[in-house]
């Protein structure tokens, strides 16, 4: 008996703090709370809705194409610059000096290099 009645004024004087005045049931605080954690589910639903038709939309324009008819994320180094970029790797240059003198980033160098070291 004891236990519960420092949790009821607690609960009730935080009630009081959000603004609902006049609480005489324990559960009322509850349902206060409660509807800060409806708003939470919901946002997170609308989150989720949202992040699903923007991955549907980008899967629909990687099988048919954009409007503009551009192709979606970075181009692919060209067969010529891979074949530079291998070459320069099998003489020994490291990543930073093969992508400078190709003239590609340290992406496409170390995607080749990893196949080189595979293969």
């Amino acid at each position: 008996m004891s236990t519960t009645l420092p949790l009821k004024v607690n609960v009730e004087s935080r009630a009081i703090d959000l603004g609902a005045k006049n609480l005489k049931n324990i559960s009322e605080p509850i349902r206060v709370y409660r509807m800060g954690t409806d708003d939470a589910m919901q946002s997170e639903l609308e989150r989720d809705v949202i992040r699903d038709r923007v991955i549907a939309g980008m899967e629909r324009a990687k099988a048919k194409g954009t409007k503009s008819g551009k192709a979606i994320g970075r181009p692919k180094v060209g067969a010529q610059a891979e074949a530079a970029i291998r070459a320069s790797l099998l003489a020994g240059h490291g990543i930073l000096k093969t992508a400078k003198l190709c003239g590609v980033s340290n992406g496409p160098v170390k995607r080749i290099k990893a196949a080189l070291v595979t293969t």
